[in-house]
């Protein structure tokens, strides 16, 4: 009989190690990358969290953050014996698999990434929680809640660039008269942060007066003017950019062929200059920045 109150006794006080969360929590959430940041942007946080107990442990321990509309979760960084049970689009939620234990502390990192529809001048304020439950009793919970230093998105700016290369006959072999001399032409975004949507864009080639051309490439040639244009419609950056790296280049291209005759005065000691310019509207109000190479002109 001794034996079996004996066991009971010694169980009871094993369970009652985890069942009591006398210690005191810490949270903090913090800010580590800079306040002003650019549309598509990544920022990133830090959860610093502790229990402050010699004696006991806090209990069970969940961390959650639902993020502002203007943020969306990329990543989710633990330390071993947390589990992330939820790491994308608004909502972060990361469990600890044991009690917390008085006396330790982890830091949590966190990538979240602004939205690319995100205006100008957005400020972004994120909270985070958390939440210590009683193993014994689920509906004892402490919580905290801890609010990270506010971000701004910074103003867009224009980040479009012209290309243009000669795609036959290759470019270490000279184009001869009477030959047909292909071109691809390109609109392209070098990268979706901080960059702006162009509506109703255009890719303008201005070609040598007395050029054939062969193969429009679904552009429209215009004789009087010397040029053949490609309505590209709206350019949108979140579209450009589904499924893609934010950092990539991004470009819309058009090819075309043209001939340049020997009847019109076309030799071998001619030289061939041909413009390619843009038109469109940006977004935000950025205006064009006429640099070479730059949305206006090549």
């Amino acid at each position: 009989m001794k034996k079996i109150i004996i066991t009971g006794l010694w169980a009871s006080v094993l369970f009652a190690n985890h069942a009591h969360a006398a210690g005191t929590q810490t949270f903090e959430k913090t800010l580590l990358t800079p306040q002003l940041s650019a549309i598509g942007e990544t920022v990133k946080y830090r959860y610093a969290l502790a229990c402050n107990s010699l004696t006991s442990d806090c209990g069970n321990l969940t961390v959650t953050d639902t993020l502002p509309s203007e943020l969306e979760a990329t990543g989710c960084n633990v330390p071993s014996g947390f589990t992330v049970v939820s790491c994308t689009g608004s909502t972060i939620e990361i469990t600890k698999d044991a009690p917390f234990d008085g006396g330790d502390s982890f830091v949590i990192d966190i990538d979240t990434r602004i939205k690319l529809n995100t205006p100008a001048g957005a400020s972004i304020i994120n909270t985070g929680t958390s939440v210590i439950t009683d193993p014994t009793d689920p509906a004892t919970n402490g919580s905290l809640d801890s609010t990270a230093a506010e971000v701004t998105c910074e103003a867009p700016e224009l980040r479009w660039v012209l290309k243009k290369d000669r795609t036959s006959p290759a470019t270490n072999l000279k184009p001869t008269w009477d030959t047909d001399v292909s071109y691809r032409v390109q609109m392209c975004s070098d990268t979706a942060i901080g960059n702006v949507d162009i509506a109703s864009a255009q890719l303008i080639d201005t070609i040598p007066t007395g050029a054939v051309v062969v193969n429009a490439g679904g552009g429209t040639y215009d004789a009087g003017n010397n040029t053949i244009t490609w309505n590209l419609g709206d350019l949108i950056i979140a579209d450009l950019y589904n499924g893609e790296s934010y950092g990539s280049e991004q470009c819309i291209s058009q090819n075309y062929t043209l001939r340049y005759p020997q009847a019109a005065g076309f030799n071998d000691t001619t030289e061939i200059t041909n413009t390619l310019s843009s038109g469109g509207t940006p977004s935000g109000g950025v205006v064009c920045d006429g640099t070479p190479n730059g949305f206006c002109d090549d």
